[in-house]
């Protein structure tokens, strides 16, 4: 059986600039390297799934500071396609063979652009969608990042039935994003292959805890994913494990 995981995070180190830098998520040290720097090789020999936890490049919305994670037409920016263009390469290495994206349309255009450089087919997987923030939906008004900040700390305080009105609670997002996670796994588990997953950073601090061993919420908040950052995760025995990442 498949173990899901949210324990405590010990890391040491800290990034910057075009290299790489060492640190300790439980008791596994991996390696942490900089969008700039050349993802390492594959280690030849092993039969481990991966799964390529991609975020998108920035958005107009990022750029504007609205809440824009449903459907709104927030496209990605010039700097955005190229940082996709970046993550391209920057997965070239691990020779993925399959695409997952979310249907917001800055995670579909990081797809369109990852797919075609690499010839991969790409799909949408619902699973993948950034959580949806109620009635903040389209708004960049401090009110409603105060809001949306509160909420945060809810969640983090244990309250995980909490939510925006007419939004997703932590509870929903996990409820959506686990079961795909484990069908994955139950899927391409035994095999050598490599998945591409391109979502959000939200999703992902808030729902990676409940899949990867030895990563909390904490965690992610002190390390948020970057504008087309990638985590590397690797099935070891029953647990997905954390083996490196692009800032």
């Amino acid at each position: 059986m498949w173990a899901r995981y949210a324990s405590h995070v010990n890391a040491a180190g800290s990034g910057g600039g075009v290299g790489a830098w060492a640190t300790t998520v439980g008791t596994m040290e991996f390696t942490v390297l900089a969008a700039g720097a050349a993802a390492p090789r594959p280690q030849g020999g092993t039969s481990r799934m991966k799964l390529l936890l991609a975020r998108h490049g920035e958005s107009v919305a990022n750029v504007l500071g609205v809440i824009s994670n449903r459907d709104l037409s927030h496209p990605l920016t010039e700097q955005g396609r190229r940082q996709a263009a970046g993550l391209a390469e920057w997965v070239r290495a691990y020779a993925p063979t399959r695409a997952l994206a979310s249907p917001v349309v800055r995670a579909r255009e990081t797809a369109e652009i990852v797919s075609a450089a690499l010839g991969v087919p790409w799909q949408i997987a619902e699973a993948l969608r950034e959580y949806d923030c109620g009635i903040l939906e389209g708004r960049g008004d401090e009110a409603a990042w105060a809001e949306h900040r509160a909420l945060a700390e809810e969640w983090l305080a244990g309250h995980g039935d909490r939510r925006i009105t007419g939004g997703e609670s932590l509870d929903d997002i996990r409820a959506r994003f686990v079961p795909f996670i484990e069908g994955l796994v139950r899927e391409y588990g035994p095999t050598p292959q490599t998945l591409l997953l391109i979502g959000h950073g939200g999703l992902y601090r808030w729902a990676l805890p409940a899949v990867l061993r030895g990563a909390d919420a904490a965690f992610f908040e002190a390390h948020p994913f970057g504008y087309a950052g990638c985590w590397v995760a690797e099935l070891r025995g029953d647990a997905l494990v954390c083996v490196g990442w692009r800032e």
